[in-house]
């Protein structure tokens, strides 16, 4: 549900959720998934040679569930960035639930490593043929490597961070969804911040092209 938030590590920048790069990727008949990539380290932006990434991915699939294994290991400016990523998910004619962890290290040229971890779990629920409900819940092991200012501030550098988001999608067209949804971060330890509450109203349009006759 890209279109309510992004993936926990994208959106507390342990990882991103793009790279430019060469890859070797396949899917065996048994449901076997594989990747292995070298990539520029630089997301979407610009190659600018300052480090070079390399990515794996180990994953099984069937028709009702998923299990995954990713990570890479880069360095940036002169550190050396490791992440590791769990992943187990179930999906049916109900809906689909999964659960994660996600694991981030850097290490400096001098001084000692800061590593931060997430556990997430999500679940949506079908209650209708165009609607169904969903939560997720983010929940930092450690603080944060830094503090996440995007349109949600989360001073996650100096606290644990917790972030849920729950709410409704539902079709109002075959290519329109609608989704009141709302999101609240929250923090465990001692002397934490006040919660902060977000309410939004998301909207979803899926564009059909036709190329050649083809759609």
């Amino acid at each position: 549900m890209r279109f309510i938030e992004k993936t926990p590590p994208d959106f507390f920048k342990f990882a991103s959720s793009r790279d430019f790069g060469v890859a070797l990727d396949g899917k065996t008949k048994g449901g076997l998934v594989y990747t292995l990539m070298y990539g520029n380290y630089g997301s979407n932006k610009g190659e600018d040679n300052k480090g070079k990434g390399i990515y794996a991915r180990l994953g099984w699939e069937s028709k009702t569930a998923y299990v995954e294994a990713n990570g890479h290991f880069a360095n940036d400016n002169g550190k050396d960035m490791t992440y590791f990523a769990l992943f187990g998910g179930l999906k049916g004619g109900w809906g689909r639930l999964g659960l994660s962890y996600f694991f981030h290290d850097q290490k400096p040229e001098q001084g000692d490593s800061q590593n931060s971890g997430i556990i997430s779990g999500f679940a949506a629920i079908k209650i209708s043929k165009k609607a169904e409900i969903f939560a997720r819940y983010d929940h930092f092991t450690d603080v944060s490597l830094s503090n996440i200012g995007d349109y949600i501030p989360v001073p996650a550098k100096h606290y644990e961070a917790r972030f849920i988001i729950a709410g409704l999608s539902f079709k109002v067209h075959d290519m329109v969804k609608i989704s009141p949804n709302i999101k609240y971060v929250f923090y465990g330890g001692d002397n934490a911040p006040d919660g902060d509450f977000y309410l939004n109203l998301t909207a979803k349009v899926s564009f059909k092209t036709s190329i050649g006759g083809k759609k």
